[in-house]
């Protein structure tokens, strides 16, 4: 592995660490106050619902970032797994189904987070995503979360074999959890990805 991709990883693995020394209890600027604040409140404003629609894509292209790291081959083991566990992280449970298209039976399979970011241990192809775009009006069935899908098309290949794009929908939801900073325990909002449940080919 190059020296300049093992920065790369690096700097992919840590930067979400930055937010843990938060909760750890160290001193933190008026800027992050001020924005915890804006997360505990008890409805969301819509100038903040679209503050956190972009979060969700943020989180989404994480995710893809993580995936392509796993399947790297170059990618040291300990590096691999550490991107499973921050990949996990970023959705609501790590029962989240993820909907996938097997390159090898050529067919469509679902499988629960955990397995899934496992298998992929094993992959070959990396998730190279065209584009990220929202495709439904954001839902507040319940009171207490928003749900919203974001759809990316993917471009997949095995060994010289090019298939077709595929297009992919991940669901969002904005929820409301119990979080620590130090010892403090606050309610505040915050965006997960949820199960990846549709997927077809690009027409």
């Amino acid at each position: 592995m190059t020296v300049l991709k093992s920065f790369s990883i690096f700097i992919v693995l840590t930067i979400p660490l930055l937010g843990m020394a938060q909760s750890a209890g160290i001193e933190r600027p008026s800027a992050f106050d001020k924005l915890e604040q804006k997360f505990e409140v008890e409805e969301v404003s819509t100038v903040q619902l679209d503050a956190f629609q972009e979060k969700g894509k943020e989180k989404l292209n994480e995710f893809i970032s993580y995936i392509n790291l796993i399947v790297d081959e170059d990618t040291d083991v300990l590096f691999k797994e550490q991107a499973i566990m921050m990949a996990t992280d970023l959705f609501l449970s790590e029962e989240s189904v993820i909907k996938s298209y097997n390159t090898t039976t050529k067919e469509f399979e679902s499988n629960p987070l955990k397995n899934y970011l496992q298998n992929l241990l094993s992959a070959d192809h990396p998730l190279n995503v065209l584009s990220i775009e929202e495709i439904k009006t954001l839902d507040n069935a319940e009171s207490d979360s928003y749900k919203w899908r974001l759809s990316f098309n993917q471009s997949i290949s095995q060994g010289t074999e090019k298939l077709p794009k595929l297009v992919i929908t991940m669901n969002v939801v904005l929820k409301k959890k119990i979080k620590y900073f130090g010892e403090e325990k606050k309610e505040v909002w915050e965006v997960f990805l949820s199960d990846m449940e549709s997927i077809n080919f690009a027409l």
